[in-house]
C-alpha cells in the first residue's frame, strides 16, 4: 500500500505540473480573447475540463495521503529550486522571479504536493495582479528566536488590494477578479493550517502584495 500511495503521488505531481501551464496559457488566452471581445467558449471549455482533471488530482492526492506516512520533512532550499525550475515554464512574459534562498539545513514539516499547490495558488494569484509586468520575488529565512518556525513569503509588485477586499479573502467564493471561483486563497489558507502553519497578507492598493506563511521547521536529522 506504501509503495502504491508512492506511485499515485508522484503522478498527481506530475499531473498538476502539466495542468500549472495549461491553465496558464489558456486564461492569458482567455483574456487577450475577452480584450478583443472575441468568442472564448472553447477556450473556457479547455478551463473547465483542466478543473476537472484537478480534481481527480485531488483525489488521488487524498489516497496517496492516506496511504503514506505523514512524517515527511523538506528540504525547503532544495524544494524551491525544483519547484522554481517548473514554475519558470508558465511565467508570464514581463515578470521577474526571483528567489532568496534559505540555508539548506532549513527543513519543513509539510507533504510536497501540498507545498507545491500552496505555492501554485499564490504565485498565480500574484502573476494576475502584474498584467503589466513586475517583480515576483519568494524568500524563505528561519527568524529569531528560531523555534518559531521558518517564514516563507510570496511578494509581487502589482496593483494591490483595497481595504473592502482584504476583510473577505479567505472566504470561499470571493473575488476580485472577473471569471475565477474565488477558491484559491481559501484553499491555499485551509492547506497551510493542515500543516499547522499560518498564513497572513499584507497589501496596499498601488504599492503590490505580501503573503506570509509561517512553517513549522524540523529539526529532527532524516
Amino acid at each position: 500500500m506504501r509503495a502504491l500511495g508512492a506511485v499515485v503521488s508522484k503522478i498527481s505531481h506530475d499531473l498538476n505540473n502539466h495542468l500549472t501551464v495549461i491553465n496558464g496559457f489558456s486564461e492569458l488566452v482567455l483574456l487577450q480573447l475577452q480584450s478583443l471581445d472575441q468568442p472564448s467558449g472553447n477556450v473556457e471549455q479547455i478551463l473547465r475540463s483542466a478543473g476537472q482533471i484537478a480534481d481527480m488530482t485531488g483525489k488521488f492526492q487524498v489516497f496517496s495521503r492516506r496511504a503514506l506516512p505523514h512524517d515527511e520533512q523538506i528540504s525547503l532550499r532544495r524544494f524551491l529550486l525544483q519547484w522554481e525550475s517548473d514554475f519558470r515554464t508558465s511565467l508570464p512574459e514581463g515578470i521577474e522571479l526571483i528567489l532568496d534562498l534559505p540555508e539548506d539545513s532549513c527543513r519543513v514539516a509539510v507533504e510536497g504536493d501540498v507545498l507545491h499547490e500552496i505555492l501554485r495558488i499564490l504565485a498565480a494569484n500574484a502573476c494576475e495582479a502584474m498584467a503589466a509586468g513586475g517583480q515576483l520575488r519568494i524568500c524563505a529565512v528561519r527568524p529569531e528566536p528560531p523555534d518559531s518556525g521558518i517564514l516563507l513569503t510570496v511578494t509581487d509588485s502589482g496593483h494591490g488590494l483595497e481595504d473592502a477586499a482584504r476583510e473577505h479573502l479567505f472566504e470561499p467564493f470571493f473575488t476580485t477578479r472577473e471569471g475565477h471561483k474565488g477558491f484559491g486563497l481559501f484553499t491555499a489558507y485551509g492547506l497551510v493550517r493542515r500543516a499547522k502553519g499560518s498564513l497572513r497578507i499584507g497589501s496596499e492598493k498601488g504599492r503590490g502584495t505580501r503573503v506570509t506563511i509561517r512553517l513549522p521547521e524540523c529539526r529532527e536529522s532524516f
